[in-house]
Formats: C-alpha cells, structure tokens, sequence
C-alpha cells in the first residue's frame, strides 16, 4: 500500500487533484457499494469538496466524510472493543474536571500530598478556585494525551511537575488507561489482524494541522490501505524554513 502526499495552495486545483487521483481513479473502486472515506476537519470543508464534485462530475454520491477525531474514534473502537470506549470516556475532559473536582476536594490527600496546592485552593472562593484549577488542568491533561502521548508513555513528562503527574496518576492507570494508551499502541503496533476493519482507502482532505501522533497513526494505516493526504500549502513554494520577521531579526 502506499502514502500519498498531494499539496496545492488554492483550494480548487486540490479539489481538482482529489478528483482525478481518487473519485475518477478506477484504481480507488472497490466496488459500486463501497464508499469513499474522506476526513475533513470542518463541515464547511466537506460542502465545499462535495459541490465541486458535483460540479465536475454532475454527482456526487456514496461519500463518507468523518470529522478528523471521529474517524479514528470509530476505528478505534472496531479495533479494541470497550476498552477503548471506556477509555476515550475516562480522557473526556468533562470527565477528568469531575474527578479532579474530587479530589482537588478532599482536604487531607491535598495537604499531604499536594501541598503547593493548598494554599491556592483553600480560603475564600474554595470551590470556584476548585473548578477553575480543575477545568485547567483538565485541559492540559487532554493537551498531554494527544500531543505528548509518547513522553507519557516513556514518563519524561513530568520531570519538573510532579504535583501534576500524582493527580494524572490518580485518573489513570495500567488497569483505568487513558486513550493516550490506546494512540501509542496503534503508533507502535498497527492494526495487526485487523485489517478487515478498514476502508480500502483513505483520503484526508483540507485538514491544515494535526498531532503528531495522528500523523504516524495515519502513516501506520497506509502499511495497510491506500492513504491520500491532500494538503492545502500557504504558498507555492516550499516554505518548511521560511522564517518570521521576528526570527530574522534574531537570527541577525
């Protein structure tokens, strides 16, 4: 199978390159029931691609066109059953804030064991100071399991934090993991056996910037099934190391 990059910067020649390498490409077809899986990352994006679809073919039908998270959601969950469901719940930020909520409000596991806490969140205003350092920490940790999934997994994240990486240790561990668990193996392993669950091919359309992790895990499926990332330049050229005026003046 194979990877393949296709990179425009105006968005009609990309969706003209969808077209002609993936919805006319007999070599796309798996069959008149099979439908093309496009993942976009705004709704907009996918009106967008299927009216110049229509426009240029007179149709477009049989078009799946999953946002990014909820793709690998629903491959996930084929793959590793309710583990993953129970996981992806547990990583919700929603369900981190109640938890930590608990705990941030147990007086005594505070003061023993985050002491640079108490102070904080004691006094006045105790249970807004509760939530609002909740709904924060909540935030990071989400930010922590999707764009340094890999330093969880080797513990280099929490070196100069260790107050965070005792309530991380609280919401999640070997038998309770988080979906970051789940993002490494996939990264790691593949979908081993499998491959039945997956499209016969993938296309990623318009999507300007994702995580790491869902890169490798998209380069990982391509051992599999065919996957087309059409990527939207800022400019015709290459631009990987062009820098900012504020870098130059540094640089200077």
């Amino acid at each position: 199978m194979a990877f393949n990059l296709y990179r425009e910067n105006r968005l009609e020649v990309l969706a003209g390159r969808f077209v002609e390498k993936v919805y006319r490409s007999p070599g796309c077809m798996g069959g008149l029931l099979e439908p093309f899986t496009v993942v976009v990352q705004t709704r907009g994006m996918a009106e967008y691609l299927k009216q110049y679809i229509a426009s240029v073919c007179k149709i477009a039908a049989n078009i799946q066109m999953p946002f990014l998270n909820s793709f690998l959601n629903e491959l996930f969950r084929k793959i590793y059953g309710d583990a993953f469901y129970e996981a992806s719940y547990r990583s919700s930020q929603e369900c981190m804030r109640k938890e930590l909520m608990k705990l941030l409000g147990n007086s005594r596991y505070v003061q023993e064991q985050l002491p640079q806490l108490w102070k904080y969140i004691s006094g006045t205003n105790s249970e807004l100071k509760r939530w609002q350092l909740a709904d924060k920490l909540a935030d990071i940790f989400d930010q922590y399991m999707l764009y340094r999934s890999d330093d969880l997994a080797s513990g280099k994240l929490f070196t100069s934090q260790a107050w965070q990486e005792k309530l991380f240790n609280k919401l999640f561990d070997s038998e309770h993991p988080g979906r970051n668990v789940f993002l490494e193996k996939m990264r790691r392993e593949g979908v081993g056996s499998y491959i039945d669950k997956l499209p016969r091919q993938i296309s990623i359309f318009g999507v300007g910037a994702l995580p790491p992790v869902y890169l490798d895990i998209f380069v990982k499926l391509s051992e599999y099934c065919e996957v087309n990332f059409f990527y939207l330049s800022p400019c015709l050229e290459y631009w990987e190391y062009q820098l900012s005026r504020q870098e130059r003046r540094r640089a200077a």
